[in-house]
């Protein structure tokens, strides 16, 4: 789908593997959502020449 739509960009999508996370704890979910979600925007800073 992101290829057809998104042609461009499409080999710089980061795709998250968050298996079974719906039927984890969420003691044993959030510390892993959280670095899915923290990790991009370490890498977006990084190339932002202003950060």
């Amino acid at each position: 789908m992101v290829e057809r739509g998104f042609l461009a960009v499409a080999d710089r999508v980061q795709y998250w593997h968050g298996t079974d996370l719906d039927a984890a704890e969420p003691c044993d979910a959030l510390p892993h959502l959280e670095q899915l979600v923290t990790n991009p925007i370490v890498v977006l800073r990084m190339d932002d020449p202003q950060s």
